[in-house]
Order: structure tokens, then sequence, then C-alpha cells
């Protein structure tokens, strides 16, 4: 039985969060922190998942239908795993032989300033659960299908979120998400030539389904209010990537920058928690130097974006940044989408 490898990375929402879950446009880019799984036959008639992060080892057997019986609880992971093995096995009807699937996601982890380890809010769910479904479909022979890796995150998320995170990370670089007429269609773009765009860690981690719950609290509560809002944030994000499109980098700059105003309408219209002290901080850093910034996905904390047509003002301004107790980090975007290979001399 081979062995296999794959690794898929994780996203920062450009333009189009919040809009998206109401059908809006959203514009998506991959970031260079990678969801690595490997998948090696098992030395006995028992499968173990092993988790990098924490150095846990969960062992278990497969049941004939090919569910997995536990001798501990595996928490998070183990329930992925549970998905991705039904998801596929419910297609296929095949079950894979004993395995030891080794998952590591540790770079989308950081410590805050109090010294423990948060998630930074790069869509390490999504990523993981590419790259373990992938990795699941290779072990069986099977060519990895992104409906099957958008099933299994969609199933691990309780039906909650758009989609973008997990297209992202399927297909890397940018990646656009429309609907029209109900229809959502996917596209991937290259760089816009002239844009600059800087990720900046606020220090904490947020709590995307409470805020997502705090979303529909108000969607319920106040639905035309909620319509109105979101048809203005899905015309703005609309609008940006006509600019994207159309090559125009100062055009696009001004959508965004309307695009953050709106955000905070909305913030302060459900009480979501989008704009967080830490984000207006940054703000407020980004404004002195002619720069625009909004918070990236859900917001209240993970990261913000610093957005600028000048390259050399941009280099100047991370050391504003670190001046203000925030961290510019070496996160870089990056092409590269979900990859599955076998290791060199391994079969």
């Amino acid at each position: 039985m081979t062995v296999v490898e794959t690794s898929a990375p994780g996203k920062l929402v450009l333009v189009g969060e919040y809009a998206v879950l109401d059908g809006g446009t959203a514009l998506s880019a991959a970031v260079d922190t990678r969801a690595n799984v490997r998948l090696c036959p098992a030395p006995s008639d028992l499968c173990e998942l092993q988790i990098n992060n924490s150095g846990d080892s969960f062992v278990f057997s497969l049941l004939p239908a090919g569910i997995p019986e536990w001798r501990d609880k595996p928490g998070h992971f183990g329930s992925l795993l549970e998905i991705a093995l039904q998801q596929i096995i419910g297609q296929s009807s095949s079950v894979p032989p004993p395995f030891v699937a080794t998952l590591c996601t540790q770079d989308f982890y950081a410590s805050n300033k109090s010294g423990a380890e948060v998630k930074k809010g790069l869509g390490s769910s999504a990523a993981l659960a590419v790259a373990l479904t992938s990795a699941l479909q290779s072990y069986l022979g099977q060519t990895p299908d992104f409906g099957v890796c958008n099933s299994v995150h969609r199933r691990f998320q309780s039906g909650k979120g758009s989609g973008i995170d997990v297209l992202t990370s399927w297909y890397g670089g940018v990646v656009t998400k429309q609907s029209d007429n109900c229809t959502a269609s996917v596209g991937q773009l290259d760089w816009l030539t002239g844009l600059h765009v800087l990720p900046v860690w606020t220090g904490r981690s947020a709590s995307t389904p409470a805020m997502l719950d705090r979303l529909g609290n108000y969607r319920e509560q106040a639905p035309d209010d909620y319509a109105q809002q979101m048809d203005k944030l899905g015309t703005t994000s609309a609008q940006a990537l006509a600019c994207w499109k159309a090559g125009n980098p100062a055009a696009f700059l001004v959508q965004i920058e309307a695009y953050a105003s709106l955000l905070k309408e909305l913030d302060t219209a459900a009480r979501i928690g989008i704009w967080s002290d830490a984000h207006l901080q940054l703000e407020t850093v980004a404004g002195k130097s002619n720069t625009i910034y909004k918070p990236s996905g859900a917001g209240g904390g993970d990261y913000g974006l610093m957005y600028s047509t000048d390259k050399e003002g941009m280099r100047e301004l991370q050391q504003q940044i670190s001046d203000a107790g925030f961290e510019s980090t070496g996160l870089g975007w990056t092409e590269r989408g979900m990859e599955v290979g076998t290791p060199a001399g391994v079969s």
C-alpha cells in the first residue's frame, strides 16, 4: 500500500466577508501556511491517529462499515476523520485497510500576549479537511474530489460558512465566489498588479461561530435591516471584484475603504464584534500612512489587512505596526493549492 502525503493552504479574505454568507461576492487568497497529512499502512490491524501539534496519539479499529471505534476520545481531529471516512465510504463503499494518519496544523497557531497558544484565523479546519479528505481518497486509489472535501468540511462545521475557505485551500492563489440567480460561480484570478496587501496579526484569536450566531440573531430580529446591510456589502464587494478584474488597484482601494465602513455599520447594528479595539488601533496606524485597513474574515481578532499601492511605504509601515505592539508577520501569499504525492523512494 502506498504512503500518501498531502497538504493544503490556509486563506485570508480580501473582501466580501459576511456578504458571501448571503450569496454575495467574495475574494480570497491562499497563504503560505499549510495543513499537512501523511497516511501510511498500519503495522497491525489497528489504525492510529497522530496529532503532531500536541504529540497525542489515538488508536482505533475500523468497523465493517468503516466507522472508527476509538479506545480514547480523539477530540475534534477525530471527529473530522470520522466525517471524512463516512463521506468517502458512503459514496464509494470502499473501506481502507488499517492505516496511520499523521496530521499537522502547527503553523496555524501562535502564542498570544499571555503565552497561550491560539488559532490565528487562517482557515485551519478547511485546509485540514481538504488535505485529510484528499489523503484518504488517494490512499484508496481514488482521485481527490473538491465536492467531497467541501461536503466533509460543511458537515464538520454543522452547515455554517460560505465555503470560500475550502475553495481557496483547494485551488490556491486568488479565488472568487459569486452568486447570480441562486447559482454560485467560482473563478481563479491573477494577483492585481500594483496592489500590496500586508497581513497583520492582532495577537488574539476570535470565535467565528459565536460571531456568526450574533449575525443570525440580527437577521431574525431585524430581517429588513439585515437585508439592506447585506445588499450594500454585496454591491460593494462586487464592485471591488470588477476593479480587480479591470486591473485598477487605485479603484480597488476605494471599494475596500467603502467596504470597511460598511462592516462598521453592520457591526454597530448587529453587535457582532467585528471591529475590536485591536482592529481600530490598526486602522489608526494605517490612516497615518495613507493606507487602507480592514479586518479579514469574521473580525474580532485574528488577522487584519493593510492595503496600498505604495510598496516602499508598506515597508516603512511595518515598523509603525511593530511600534504599536502588533506583528506584521512574514506571512506570504501562495499560488499553491492542495497537493498530493508519495515520498521519494516509498511505495
